[in-house]
């Protein structure tokens, strides 16, 4: 080899570890927000409903394998971003900012918080407690113990029920 390789081949090392140095500290992620930002109203807006949607999917399929369940929700994602008239791209370099910027994301989860505490559920029915907990469950012995007390309670209010609506047959 040259004599001017080895004087030179430090100089080169140096210069390429510094430039590769000086690339890795460039930040990976660059976003376009001129025409890929999503408003703060209309993320909060459709966060609100995959939130939505989501508790509903887990609620309605319980028992059933986490695959399907997820394959299940991907098919709403769609159905959602249609009906907001939102790209995936838009919507998911607008996500990806958020992630990577945990302060603006937070900002925008308390907004959609705030909205889901606004929605008042159709079917308060079925979110009540059915069967009230006996006061002195916690003093029996055992299980079993417990789970008379909860079936008396439980057929308890059944009779109560039955006698409620007997009463609205005999009035009407």
């Amino acid at each position: 080899m040259p004599d001017n390789f080895y004087k030179y081949s430090l100089k080169f090392i140096f210069c390429t570890f510094s430039f590769v140095t000086i690339i890795s500290c460039v930040p990976k992620h660059k976003f376009d927000f001129d025409k890929n930002k999503l408003s703060d109203k209309k993320m909060t807006s459709i966060l609100t409903d995959i939130f939505l949607m989501e508790s509903y999917v887990n609620e309605k399929m319980q028992g059933h394998y986490p695959d399907s369940i997820t394959s299940i929700k991907m098919s709403f994602y769609k159905k959602i971003l249609e009906y907001h008239k939102v790209d995936s791209v838009t919507f998911y370099t607008t996500f990806n900012y958020l992630q990577a910027h945990p302060k603006d994301f937070l900002a925008i989860l308390k907004l959609t918080d705030s909205t889901m505490h606004k929605i008042v559920p159709l079917d308060t029915i079925r979110t009540a407690p059915y069967v009230s907990v006996p006061k002195n469950i916690e003093k029996l012995p055992n299980f079993n113990e417990q789970e008379k007390a909860m079936r008396e309670e439980f057929i308890k209010k059944k009779l109560e029920e039955r006698k409620q609506e007997s009463n609205k047959d005999k009035n009407k």
